[in-house]
């Protein structure tokens, strides 16, 4: 859904928004009749045929107090990143992307292994080119991390193909995006991707070190992560949201990792689960009241120990 389209719709569901579109009008009558009654008909009856010009005013005031805002943000204390939650399409970004890929790394849309419009699909099919191009790619990043085992699945059934735990992180650079690509969920004997709630809780840690291990410091985009393909366990993408914001928070407590992280949710997502600016702004808050309970705990980040 195209971000404009979707701010609109939002705009036109507040009362607020039509409230306030009748206020001009309704004070300016009202003063008219006062005026009247005061008798001043003759002195204001050249203005009457402008009092229509009050609607088009309310309509312009209320659109600029009631558009919906497409993002929010926060500075995490005394280590100068910014942790932004926005809505809209994060392959409008061009900054590295993190894109979930399975444990068995396949990349081929044939039997649709991998789903078109899944995040992978896409980040696929406007950067790489070809699916053949990305495993290429993972191939040579793969050459300096060892998997844990060779196994058949459905999409691989007669070749043992090698297998990653969660949580690893193959940074490809070769295509004018800079991917961050996790294992994520393994498929199963129906050939369904699939990762339970504790594993995914367990693989955020992973995330953010081997991207301070392996990745660029500078801006970082992230969707939520499973909400859709994974079927992680967490059915409320707020949930998912919490988890990620959290796991971030957690991990710079330990050592800078990034200037800016940007967490997108798709307008649909929001719409449809219910997120709020307003909550989002509590979430946000509350996750840098633990993050400075954290700097207090830890210390200064690069303060020497005693």
């Amino acid at each position: 859904m195209n971000i404009f389209w979707w701010q609109t719709k939002e705009l036109l569901k507040r009362i607020r928004f039509w409230g306030l579109i009748f206020a001009p009008v309704g004070i300016g009558w009202t003063l008219t009749e006062i005026a009247i009654a005061a008798g001043y008909d003759k002195t204001i009856s050249p203005y009457l045929n402008y009092l229509w010009f009050l609607l088009i005013f309310g309509l312009l005031l209320s659109v600029v107090i009631n558009w919906p805002k497409k993002s929010v943000s926060t500075q995490l204390p005394n280590i100068d990143t910014e942790v932004e939650v926005r809505v809209g399409n994060i392959f409008q970004s061009n900054h590295p992307i993190v894109v979930t890929i399975p444990t068995t790394l396949e990349t081929d849309f044939v039997n649709r292994a991998i789903d078109r419009s899944s995040i992978q699909g896409q980040y696929t099919i406007k950067y790489c080119q070809k699916p053949e191009y990305l495993a290429n790619a993972i191939q040579i990043a793969a050459e300096i991390i060892p998997s844990i085992d060779f196994v058949k699945n459905f999409y691989s059934p007669v070749t043992d193909i090698p297998i990653y735990p969660p949580g690893e992180v193959f940074v490809i650079r070769d295509f004018s995006r800079v991917g961050y690509l996790l294992t994520f969920a393994t498929f199963n004997e129906h050939g369904i991707a699939q990762l339970n709630a504790d594993d995914f809780v367990d693989l955020l840690p992973n995330l953010w070190l081997k991207i301070r291990e392996r990745g660029d410091v500078g801006n970082i985009d992230l969707p939520l992560i499973g909400s859709r393909f994974g079927r992680i366990g967490i059915e409320n993408r707020r949930e998912i949201l919490r988890e990620l914001i959290n796991s971030f928070s957690v991990a710079c407590a330990e050592a800078r990792l990034a200037d800016k992280v940007t967490f997108y949710i798709t307008p649909a997502d929001f719409t449809r689960w219910g997120f709020t600016f307003e909550y989002i702004q509590r979430l946000l808050h509350n996750i840098c009241d633990d993050h400075r309970r954290k700097l207090v705990a830890n210390g200064p980040i690069g303060q020497p120990a005693d």
